[in-house]
């Protein structure tokens, strides 16, 4: 896949999480998550926002960890939850799994970069990169539009935004007063998974949805042995699947509206 990337000066990201599901179970991170271990974590990452990490008891049910979890076993375990100041970004970290999720998205290299040190946690706290079972890079996009006519505010046009494959669908409820329309797609690109869910799930429901954003939901994966030492290269690939769905998923109004940046900028999911 070409390394070539589009550069916008702004984007429609609402939400981006990383999330590495281990092979085993971390058996040995409660005696690694020492005051002092965790102290160098924090003082390591570079968003100098970070609070100390706070231990909560999680109980977990079957439907809770269904994607992590075999068989039908109530468990109980300390989950760490280390949040920003301004509460942007969170880092949790379990014996099963680590997460980080953002909601002020900069750009897919420091994304990375930060949820490398937090690889790079685990690796001098246990002798070694755990290797994992899943991998999962998932893009929340909220792209808002104004009414193409301003007579028709209860159903927003999303034409000259979003390519006409992920809005044909809407013209079915034409002279009607929409109130919500989401839809799913999954697709193999060995060896990942793409599900990707679009529409407008519309938070005012069941109102009409108005200048509801439409929602963007690309949710890259791979359900699949992955040794630790190769989870950044993997986690890129998932981003070049991301980037190339979200660029199929628009239309030139949007990237003109989202303004293409010089040559030699570093674009946001890049």
């Amino acid at each position: 896949m070409s390394d070539t990337y589009n550069v916008y000066r702004d984007n429609t990201i609402k939400q981006v999480i990383a999330r590495a599901d281990f092979e085993n179970p971390l058996t040995g991170l409660s005696d690694a998550m020492t005051s002092d271990s965790v102290a160098k974590f924090v003082a390591a990452f570079p968003r100098q926002q970070l609070k100390d990490a706070k231990t909560q008891q999680v109980t977990l049910t079957v439907e809770d960890t269904r994607q992590s979890m075999e068989h039908e076993v109530l468990d109980s375990f300390p989950m760490w939850l280390l949040r920003t100041r301004d509460g942007s970004g969170q880092i949790t970290l379990c014996r099963d799994f680590l997460s980080y999720t953002v909601t002020s998205y900069t750009r897919f290299h420091d994304f990375s970069a930060q949820f490398a040190i937090a690889l790079d946690f685990l690796h001098d706290a246990l002798g070694g990169y755990p290797d994992l079972r899943r991998l999962g890079l998932r893009y929340i996009d909220h792209i808002s539009a104004l009414p193409a006519d301003p007579a028709e505010v209860e159903q927003p046009s999303w034409k000259h935004l979003i390519a006409t494959d992920l809005t044909r669908h809407l013209d079915f409820a034409k002279g009607a007063t929409l109130v919500r329309s989401v839809s799913l797609m999954e697709f193999d690109e060995e060896p990942a998974r793409i599900r990707l869910q679009f529409g407008i799930p519309n938070e005012s429901f069941p109102e009409p949805v108005g200048s509801a954003p439409f929602l963007l939901d690309t949710d890259a994966m791979i359900a699949a042995r992955i040794p630790g030492v190769a989870v950044l290269d993997e986690l890129q690939s998932l981003n070049h699947l991301a980037y190339k769905y979200f660029e199929r998923a628009i239309t030139d109004d949007l990237r003109n509206a989202m303004g293409l940046a010089d040559p030699g900028e570093q674009h946001d999911r890049s």
